[in-house]
């Protein structure tokens, strides 16, 4: 019997984000960062690309608020979006939850990162303009701090990419779109048609959380029979029966940490 929560179990419209939250919480090199992150918040440790590595991070840290200056409203400044409410009784989350013990607001903001691969992409570009600011010396700290916070809602739902303006012909133009789909696949290389083995198929993650589980590959030989064929061999039988199969698939999830998180940049 599998004890341990499975990803490909959860709903569809989640379950891309679950896989993401159970790769990542068992890799050395992210519990590593993420513990580092946790120590220093103000030290970025992810790159650009790592855009679902950072959400899981500031969920690790309780939120930091600040208040504006021209409005006087508190905004989040580093953390999880919480309202102050909220913040009071919020509980960081650890690398030992399962995706079904994390805060529900977590699992509805990573699934929302993720949820739009299951298929072809239904999210559509948006045009947008950054607001005005008012009557504000852009050289005073005020200024400067406003535009972060702006910036920083902005890009925590879209990639930007600035193209210059000018007059350019059609053939200019699809030469821009060409340097920016470049610039998108660098940063996003990992958001392409997924089918259901994206991130690991059912069977390949039974697999990995039943040498988990059993500790050995030979316990998890032993309970593949009973999940799989309803039946009880002698322990040396089922070994030899499934031990390859249960490696290589276990060894598909185990390759699908370092590609979800191939690290960050220190440079």
């Amino acid at each position: 019997m599998l004890k341990l929560f499975n990803p490909t179990d959860e709903k569809i419209e989640w379950r891309n984000g679950a896989k993401f939250w159970e790769l990542l919480r068992r890799y050395p090199q992210f519990k590593k960062d993420a513990e580092s992150y946790v120590a220093d918040p103000d030290v970025r440790l992810f790159s650009n690309d790592c855009n679902i590595a950072a959400c899981c991070m500031k969920w690790m840290v309780k939120p930091r608020f600040q208040k504006l200056p021209r409005s006087r409203k508190w905004v989040v400044w580093d953390g999880p979006n919480l309202t102050r409410t909220e913040a009071r009784s919020f509980k960081p989350l650890r690398m030992n939850q399962p995706w079904a013990e994390t805060p529900e607001k977590f699992r509805k903001e990573l699934a929302s990162m993720t949820r739009y691969s299951l298929q072809n992409p239904t999210r559509q570009p948006v045009c947008f303009k950054l607001p005005p600011f008012g009557n504000i010396d852009e050289s005073t700290e005020e200024w400067g701090f406003e535009n972060k916070i702006r910036l920083n809602r902005i890009n925590s739902e879209n990639i930007l990419i600035g193209i210059p303006r000018g007059s350019y012909t059609n053939a200019e133009v699809d030469q821009l779109m060409k340097r920016v789909k470049a610039l998108y696949r660098r940063d996003q290389s990992i958001l392409r048609n997924r089918p259901q083995s994206f991130l690991g198929s059912p069977k390949q993650w039974v697999a990995f959380l039943l040498v988990e589980q059993e500790k050995t590959v030979q316990g998890a030989c032993s309970q593949w029979e009973q999940i799989y064929y309803n039946r009880e061999y002698q322990v040396h039988l089922a070994l030899e029966r499934h031990k390859n199969k249960i490696r290589k698939l276990a060894k598909i999830i185990t390759d699908w940490q370092s590609r979800v998180y191939p690290g960050v940049s220190r440079d």
